[in-house]
């Protein structure tokens, strides 16, 4: 689990191809986590890592149509490298993606958790397993999965404002300086407790690590582990909530396996994109659905999102047209829809002292998530 655990602190659900799982992690801890549920399967993928003369900073498109001898022809996303087509099985194409309801009721039942589970909706990536006997004390426990630094960090400052004894059960203690690893310590009112101490793999199947005699020590200081990613170059980078980062191929493919997940989704390495593309988006019923742009709509709005602050119509680098705002007026409704005047969800237009002054802003409303991925920049 030390190559698995650290893929669960940026991301509660990593999804990628069934054969990259047993790349990664190998064949036998693959097996383990499919047989006991922990991975479940998402489908044929309708893309695949390139690996070809582009470098593999475009993904592979799947045809829908099968080949006449069988399997999916994957075509190269760069125009102008045209890497050689793939032929591609079933198998290759197999999604499979972290479970973490699966891996909730496992360590809830492992843990011997009683009471029923506090849901946690409005915050993803956390589980609650009910209340447990831990360290000798009754705790509502917690397992936080994709958090990341800044909102596992919130989520213990929480717990710790409703002066509730809980413990949270984490991938890994190492997002955490030593000042709050300290703070939250067995033996705190709310207490974190890192994942990689407590499970193991015998025989084939996830077991509870046997519970340690005499007083627990503070875990020290420590780099993660290496990611089974950590080697691999950065291929293209993601704009999101928390700021923009860069992704290895396996990481962006991990991304794109998850943009359902995500309410404004938009990808600029996806085949064909200077002549536009889909953009993600999900809708306030919940429903996702893909809407055509033009190269232009999609890379205004892209330049939105990057900037984070409002911007004039003279500002603009990415399109120049004397009718930039009708430009943004009909992308914004394609994505949202018509009748949202003063209701944006995303982009939202702020009226200036005489029309030169409008600008236009990229704020999401609360609790919307977005992605927008981007190819590295030209040195």
């Amino acid at each position: 689990m030390e190559r698995v655990l650290p893929m669960l602190i940026q991301q509660a659900a990593p999804c990628l191809h069934r054969k990259r799982w047993r790349e990664q992690l190998g064949v036998e801890v693959a097996s383990m986590l499919e047989n006991q549920g922990f991975l479940e399967n998402k489908g044929r993928a309708e893309w695949y890592p390139c690996g070809g003369f582009c470098g593999g900073q475009n993904q592979r498109r799947v045809l829908d149509t099968p080949e006449p001898e069988g399997g999916w022809a994957a075509v190269c996303g760069d125009d102008e490298q045209s890497c050689a087509d793939l032929v591609l099985s079933s198998e290759d194409l197999e999604l499979q993606a972290i479970s973490p309801t699966a891996l909730a009721g496992w360590l809830r039942e492992a843990l011997g958790a009683r009471r029923t589970a506090t849901r946690f909706g409005q915050r993803k990536g956390v589980e609650g397993l009910g209340s447990l006997i831990w360290e000798g004390e009754e705790r509502e426990a917690l397992l936080a999965l994709g958090c990341g630094r800044a909102g596992l960090r919130q989520l213990l400052q929480e717990r710790e404002r409703l002066r509730a004894r809980t413990v949270v059960f984490v991938p890994s203690l190492a997002v955490l300086d030593g000042e709050l690893q300290a703070r939250y310590a067995p033996g705190s009112h709310v207490e974190a407790v890192d994942l990689r101490e407590l499970v193991s793999v015998e025989a084939g199947r996830l077991v509870l690590v046997p519970a340690r005699s005499g007083p627990q020590r503070v875990l020290p200081v420590r780099e993660p582990p290496g990611s089974p990613y950590a080697a691999e170059p950065i291929v293209a980078e993601v704009f999101e909530a928390t700021g923009k980062r860069g992704l290895s191929a396996a990481a962006y493919e991990a991304l794109v396996g998850q943009r359902s997940s995500f309410d404004l989704f938009i990808d600029m390495t996806t085949p064909g994109t200077k002549r536009g593309g889909p953009v993600g988006v999900r809708d306030e019923q919940g429903q996702c659905r893909e809407v055509e742009l033009a190269a232009r709509e999609v890379a205004v709005l892209v330049e939105l999102v990057q900037a984070r602050r409002p911007m004039r119509v003279g500002e603009f680098r990415a399109v120049d047209t004397r009718l930039l705002d009708k430009l943004i007026e009909r992308a914004r409704r394609k994505i949202e829809g018509e009748g949202r005047r003063g209701k944006w969800r995303f982009f939202h237009t702020l009226s200036g002292v005489d029309p030169s002054a409008k600008s236009f802003l990229f704020k999401p409303q609360e609790g919307l998530s977005f992605a927008v991925i981007l190819p590295l920049a030209s040195p």
